[in-house]
């Protein structure tokens, strides 16, 4: 997991966070980036709340967070740039936890043929 930079969050969550992950307390470590992203969005934040719940043998709750963030994006291309993530991120991301969660490679195949259609251009 990255560790996450204090400016995005309030009231030191990301150092919760951090702390908790260094312990193993996974579920504890979900629950400070679930209150960091309250607070202030970021793609980073998201993947380690994602992988959070993968660690801690939740991989439907990854999905449903990054879903939930996906869902919440702004419509402005002014917004989403200040948020630094949009609807890419977002598929690339829920890819990657259905890639890592076992017997989801289907699904994680079919975000992938998705975003290479619609984005024939984008390396990532």
């Amino acid at each position: 997991m990255k560790y996450c930079d204090l400016k995005y969050t309030l009231g030191g969550a990301c150092v919760q966070a951090e702390t908790r992950l260094q312990l193993l307390d996974y579920k504890g470590t979900a629950a400070a980036y679930e209150q960091a992203m309250a607070a202030a969005p970021s793609i980073d934040l998201l993947q380690n709340l994602a992988a959070a719940y993968v660690n801690d043998g939740k991989p439907q709750s990854a999905i449903d967070a990054v879903k939930a963030a996906g869902q919440h994006l702004p419509s402005s291309q002014e917004e989403l740039a200040t948020m630094g993530y949009g609807e890419t991120e977002i598929s690339l991301l829920l890819g990657r936890v259905y890639a890592q969660w076992p017997g989801h490679d289907g699904q994680a195949l079919d975000i992938y043929d998705k975003l290479i259609q619609k984005n024939p251009d984008d390396f990532r």
